[in-house]
């Protein structure tokens, strides 16, 4: 039994999972041709492996939904303002189907010590999804702001540059 509850042979399974998915990872960006598709590809992976660690943390009681930040904050780095709503969007859906299904009984996370989610107010269910879908989107659109911000001073450096050669040329 550990702090966040008791450790199940699935938390195993999703850590050895995730050690897996990230050789299979170094392995394909030695033989990717098209990165922004692969990174696009691994993002929505991440998303998907958070959403399995919510899962097997307690669904609704679960603390790590602050890990799909770190996923958006990639995407937006990465793939600029495209990627980071991408990653927003995505976060969002994952999330806020997962609360709902549990919610209503669909599926019973491990770790849960809720035998009836329903305890939980409806209220506070809708103010969890839409807090986190609120908080989501706010940081892939400031993150995006800042990456965007990095490229078009990164390509004005690059003009500055040949400026310079040009003119020490002349």
């Amino acid at each position: 039994r550990s702090y966040f509850g008791d450790i199940h042979t699935a938390h195993y399974l999703l850590l050895a999972s995730i050690y897996f998915i990230s050789i299979l990872y170094v392995w394909m960006l030695k033989r990717s041709k098209n990165i922004p598709l692969q990174a696009c590809v691994q993002l929505l992976t991440d998303v998907l492996i958070i959403t399995a660690l919510i899962y097997t943390t307690g669904g609704i009681e679960s603390i790590f939904s602050f890990l799909y930040i770190l996923s958006i904050f990639s995407g937006s780095i990465l793939l600029y303002r495209k990627g980071g709503m991408i990653m927003a969007s995505a976060s969002s859906i994952s999330y806020g189907l997962l609360l709902d299904l549990h919610y209503y009984g669909v599926i019973h996370p491990l770790s849960s010590r809720l035998s009836y989610p329903e305890q939980y107010q409806s209220y506070y269910l809708f103010f969890n999804i839409v807090a986190n879908m609120a908080a989501f989107y706010l940081v892939a659109y400031l993150s995006s702001f800042l990456s965007e911000q990095a490229r078009k001073s990164r390509a004005e450096l690059q003009h500055k540059e040949s400026d310079l050669i040009r003119l020490e040329a002349l």
